[in-house]
């Protein structure tokens, strides 16, 4: 059992963020050059997870305190369009965003057949990681929170991208066609979000910093609610729900 006081998911209420744009924009140039990348997509009975065995690529900037290593991809998704996002926006859940078709998930969804059992894998075919983020990073919200999966460990920053990402009905359909785990679900995997947490003293920022440089960026340090030392090197997950999700391991403080 998961319990703590900086527990996610959590509502994002837009009209409580503090905005904070003195910040570094992200680098994301390192994902636009993993044509060379082996990326391995599995089913592990409860997730499809996007894992990369040999070459992790970098994410630097972004306010974090260094810079990030990309280890996996986490989907999440429900048994229908009202809801399977982990993060709610408003009070709103999404379900991967269904909209229009969204071609640069053809990469992801044309492989889901050969993953339809728990525990199997196969190999993708190379492209840019940069395709599966949303068309624009420049905005997002960021606040300490846990893992959604047990232990549930509560050092980690997470940052939600503002941007939805649109993906067809017909695609999220081929996530929900996949085969769960035995005595997890009764037959496919749906709805694998966590409930929200309830935010207690946490702040949430919004940052949507310029291109022009400013004399001091900020970090997202102890007056955002998070205290950047004991730092290692993160993990990046994403959460295909309303917008991308980065998280990344630091210890956090109740303000």
């Amino acid at each position: 059992m998961c319990i703590g006081l900086r527990q996610s998911p959590v509502n994002i209420k837009t009209n409580d963020v503090i905005k904070n744009n003195r910040i570094v924009p992200f680098d994301f140039s390192d994902l636009e050059n993993t044509d060379g990348v082996e990326m391995e997509i599995r089913n592990n009975g409860h997730a499809v997870i996007i894992d990369f065995p040999d070459h992790q690529p970098l994410i630097k900037g972004g306010g974090l305190q260094e810079t990030l290593q990309l280890r996996e991809f986490h989907f999440h998704w429900g048994s229908n369009s009202q809801w399977g996002s982990e993060h709610t926006i408003n009070g709103h859940r999404y379900a991967m965003e269904a909209g229009k078709h969204n071609p640069n998930y053809d990469k992801i969804v044309s492989m889901l057949p050969y993953i339809r059992s728990p525990g199997s894998k196969i190999v993708l075919n190379k492209f840019p990681v940069l395709d599966l983020f949303p068309e624009t990073t420049t905005c997002w919200y960021r606040y300490c929170g846990s893992f959604t999966t047990p232990p549930c460990t509560e050092d980690i920053i997470w940052t939600v991208f503002k941007q939805s990402i649109s993906m067809s009905e017909y695609q999220i359909n081929a996530f929900r066609a996949l085969m769960g785990a035995p005595g997890m679900f009764e037959y496919n995997i749906v709805d694998t979000f966590r409930p929200v947490q309830p935010l207690w003293q946490r702040k949430v920022t919004l940052s949507c910093p310029r291109k022009k440089k400013y004399g001091n960026y900020r970090r997202f340090e102890s007056g955002d609610g998070c205290i950047n030392h004991g730092y290692r090197k993160g993990e990046i997950q994403k959460t295909y729900s309303q917008s991308t999700s980065i998280s990344d391991n630091s210890v956090c403080l109740v303000g």
